[in-house]
This record gives C-alpha cells, structure tokens and sequence, in this order.
C-alpha cells in the first residue's frame, strides 16, 4: 500500500519531505530550514534561529572588516613614525646647535 502524500503546511501544492522538530508541520525542500544540528524546522520556528545566525554572521564579517582597517592603521602609524624619525635625524644634522624637543615635551638625548 502506498503512503499517502502529505503536502507542505506552506505550499499545498509541493510535498512535504520532513516534519519541524518543533511543531510538527510539514516542510517541503524550500521552506525547510536545517539548523547546524541537523533538525528540520519550519520557516516560524526557525525565525529566532535564523535572525540569530544572520546576525553571528554580520558580526563575523564587521570584525573582520574591522580588523583589516585596524590593521591597515597600524602599518600606516608605523609608516608616519618611520617618516618622523627621518625628519627628527635631519633637523638634528641641520641645526645641531639646537636640541630637539619633541612633541611630548620630553627631551631626547
């Protein structure tokens, strides 16, 4: 004897592949939704789930996007620090009659 079809909860016209875990409705494959568990959920129950993955991903991405421009700043200190030092050791051969002070107020010896 033949199963009888069950159609989705969501899309009457589509079968049903699975149930939800949570509420027992029947899912077809394009509303289905498969947690990182592997559990079949229903597009309703799977609404807190997704908006929370969604967001681990956003925030993935933005700290990555933050620590590439943390570190694009860094080399660009480094950089504006090596320039500094230059500029110091030629006002120094210009002028050695003058002692530097730099900017901090502290003075270089």
């Amino acid at each position: 004897m033949e199963k009888p079809r069950t159609s989705c909860s969501l899309h009457p016209a589509l079968e049903a592949t699975g149930l939800c875990i949570l509420c027992d409705s029947p899912v077809c494959v394009q509303c289905a939704w498969t947690s990182p568990m592997g559990k079949v959920l229903c597009p309703r129950c799977a609404s807190p789930y997704q908006k929370r993955y969604e967001w681990e991903g956003e925030a993935t991405e933005a700290t990555k996007e933050t620590g590439a421009t943390v570190a694009r700043l860094l080399q660009e200190l480094s950089a504006a620090q090596q320039i500094i030092a230059e500029l110091e050791t030629k006002l120094r051969a210009m002028r050695p009659e003058v002692p530097w002070v730099p900017p901090s107020g502290e003075a270089q010896q």
